[in-house]
């Protein structure tokens, strides 16, 4: 089953500051759209559908570096993976690249708690998604380290596929 998952947008004009870079908010909204975008289209999975089953995931936490501008009608490849997974909460790092996937744009950890939406609790993921989960994350990424240990690691792999690719 695949565990990293991307897709591209272009950005949009109304989402920039006057200088035509991607306002800082508007990277999370990007983020979390492409996440959605990926549930669906990769694993089939509509979040309507968990509402309708009396569950949801609401977020508890976001951690970002913003590491080079966003730019109007620039065309982006957004990458999610989940990264951690436990009883009732899930962690999702959303890499913002350009086109090229040369440089990165931003880094997002998200950390998700499973809820019952009529009491607003949280609540156990089913064995079954737990299993899923446990398929999907991604096992070499290091939370304890931290998001700014992660986005050297992430340099380091695109310095070596940058020199691979000038290589060959």
């Amino acid at each position: 089953m695949q565990t990293q998952l991307q897709s591209f947008y272009i950005v949009r004009f109304n989402d920039c500051d006057p200088m035509g870079h991607l306002n800082n908010a508007r990277y999370i909204d990007y983020m979390l759209n492409a996440r959605e975008d990926h549930l669906r289209e990769a694993y089939q999975m509509l979040l309507p559908d968990f509402a309708k089953q009396g569950v949801s995931w609401v977020v508890t936490n976001h951690e970002i570096q913003y590491v080079r501008p966003a730019f109007y009608n620039e065309r982006v490849c957004i990458e999610s993976s989940v990264i951690a997974s436990s009883e009732s909460q899930l962690t999702v790092e959303l890499i913002m690249y350009d086109e090229g996937l040369q440089q990165i744009k931003a880094v997002l950890w998200t950390t998700f708690t499973h809820i019952n939406i009529k009491t607003g609790k949280r609540q156990i993921h089913s064995p079954d998604f737990f299993k899923f989960l446990t398929g999907v994350t991604l096992k070499h990424v290091n939370l304890a380290n931290g998001l700014k240990a992660r986005l050297a690691e992430l340099f380091t792999q695109l310095n070596k596929k940058n020199e691979n690719d000038f290589i060959n």
